[in-house]
């Protein structure tokens, strides 16, 4: 509930603290008094904009802060969620300095407006009879009545099924999407992997192999020549290099007798001629295991055309990459069979979540059928007493094939100012003070456990007087038994009706006219009353009249 309000610089308000009572507080004033200030100044720590022309004093900053008793209302996880301070007296402010820069904070952290509206939309129903458009919102129609039917914690159930199943519906369609993509390109995978599959490339080095080997087949008969002409240079019988080295280590050795550094020269020959007879030997060696096979050249030439081709066409660069590419071919033509596999049990999980969502709706139709009966007789008898005798009102519950995130039902509220007009919409077929009327009773049929700390009206009861005055004010009185109801009314019959009593008046000074609000004594409450039964003359009666609505408001 809300304990208390502080408003400083805010349009005619310097400065101004106002303390909340539980039950009914009721706020008078005469017209342009500044009651609508007050609100508006309310309505910035309920998260709405404004700007500088809000400022009083243009060179001193706004400030408007409310302290709430959360206590009982379950709000702390909200708190954490949000990395907020919780504690069971909260203090919301929202501050506006002179440049325009607006901002918010809830126990001095500061948070953004999405966050504060989000926090006290729990914290406060502000309806004013220029704000009726709830009766036109289905979330508010199956709220009341799942509200009144004490459906709270079955809906929840649903609401968790519900958000799961819709969940699991997503993701079935997105595994629809992926498996019809991968379908779609499931032959051209298997082509190209059947393509790499065939090529057999189990070297990762067969490329350069295959190249150099081509290299000497295409140049098979050069090599040789080169290879012969070099063995016979080398190694001629009479006149190849090796004999001829060898005649002149002879010819060395028998000088070497004489010399020493002559017999190294010998040695250093002999070392020579090892070495020219292992190349000749290997020369030999190299030249018989040459062929000129123009077949064999055919088929590795053919062979390397076929890797490069698969290299060209997935641009790539070696035998390793193909294989690697192969692998993710392989890998998407398995991921199909695993996707078919997932999508299949995603669907029996989402067949057997429908079935149980299907139960509970089921179980939330029947009991919000029970008792469509009882809430339509208990809104025509308080808008009988609100002087609405010949009204039709009735709950047009229809069933529907899927679920929705209200269960299967879809509900509409029918009305008829009278007997002899035809049922409509309500939101369509009331006037706005049939309107007004027709909201306070369905918020009264709200549960307590789901009703918001505090419920404001803003001068809903506009136009109407006498009886139907005194039956509203009944109705706010029973309500703030529930929840802190603050009422800003011209009826003497509901004023008389608050613990609570606070007046709006202007005061001037010399600065100009600012607003004012007090907390109304008994005597003055009487003084008001009958103020406002019978307007700036107060006579005897009205003063009488006005003890007595006193005298009654205390005895209900």
């Amino acid at each position: 509930m809300l304990l208390n309000l502080y408003i400083k610089n805010y349009l005619l308000i310097e400065e101004l603290l106002i303390d909340f009572k539980d039950g009914l507080t009721t706020i008078t004033g005469e017209t342009g008094a500044g009651k609508s200030i007050i609100l508006g100044a309310l309505g910035l720590i309920l998260g709405e904009r404004t700007n500088t022309k809000t400022l009083l004093n243009e060179n001193h900053k706004c400030i408007v802060e409310g302290v709430f008793n959360l206590k009982n209302y379950h709000l702390k996880d909200l708190f954490e969620e949000n990395n907020l301070d919780y504690d069971n007296n909260c203090i919301i402010r929202r501050e506006i300095s002179p440049n325009g820069k607006s901002r918010a904070f809830v126990n001095d952290t500061p948070c953004s407006l999405t966050l504060l509206k989000e926090l006290t939309q729990k914290l406060v129903d502000l309806h004013s009879q220029f704000a009726n458009s709830l009766v036109a919102n289905e979330s508010f129609r199956i709220n009341l009545i799942d509200s009144f039917s004490g459906n709270t914690k079955i809906y929840n159930q649903y609401l968790t099924q519900f958000h799961k199943y819709r969940n699991l519906k997503k993701e079935i369609k997105n595994l629809q999407e992926e498996l019809d993509i991968a379908i779609k390109d499931i032959d051209y995978y298997k082509f190209q992997s059947n393509q790499i599959e065939q090529a057999k490339l189990d070297n990762e080095n067969e490329l350069e192999e295959l190249e150099h080997e081509l290299t000497i087949l295409e140049n098979a008969e050069d090599i040789k020549l080169t290879l012969n002409e070099t063995y016979t240079i080398l190694d001629e019988d009479e006149n190849g290099v090796i004999q001829l080295l060898k005649q002149a280590r002879n010819k060395l050795e028998k000088a070497g007798k004489h010399s020493n550094e002559i017999n190294e020269l010998s040695e250093r020959i002999d070392s020579v001629v090892i070495e020219l007879r292992d190349i000749t030997n290997c020369t030999d060696t190299i030249n018989s295991s040459i062929d000129i096979d123009p077949k064999r050249q055919e088929l590795v030439s053919e062979r390397l055309d076929l890797i490069n081709n698969l290299l060209n066409k997935f641009r790539l660069s070696s035998i390793v990459e193909l294989k690697q590419i192969y692998h993710e071919f392989l890998g998407k033509i398995g991921n199909t069979d695993k996707l078919e596999k997932e999508l299949e049990a995603k669907i029996a999980e989402l067949n057997k979540l429908k079935i149980e969502l299907l139960t509970t709706a089921k179980e939330l139709s029947k009991n919000r059928k029970l008792n469509i009966i009882d809430i339509e007789n208990s809104i025509i008898n308080k808008l009988d007493k609100l002087g609405m005798p010949d009204v039709r009102f009735t709950l047009n519950l229809t069933t529907n094939s899927e679920p929705s995130i209200y269960g299967l039902d879809s509900i509409s509220f029918m009305f008829a100012a009278s007997k002899n007009l035809p049922l409509q919409e309500v939101h369509n077929a009331a006037s706005g003070g049939e309107l007004s009327r027709i909201m306070l009773c369905l918020k009264s049929l709200i549960d307590i456990t789901e009703a918001v700390p505090t419920l404001i009206f803003d001068e809903i009861d506009t136009g109407v007087s006498g009886e139907i005055a005194d039956s509203m004010g009944k109705i706010m009185q029973q309500m703030s038994n529930k929840q802190q109801i603050i009422s800003i009314t011209h009826l003497p019959q509901v004023a008389a009706r608050g613990i609570n009593h606070y007046k709006v008046y202007k005061q001037n000074n010399d600065k100009g006219s600012i607003t004012k609000m007090k907390l109304l004594s008994k005597d003055e409450r009487v003084n008001e009353i009958a103020s406002m039964l019978s307007g700036e003359k107060i006579t005897d009666t009205a003063i009488s009249n006005a003890k007595s609505l006193l005298d009654m408001a205390l005895q209900f």
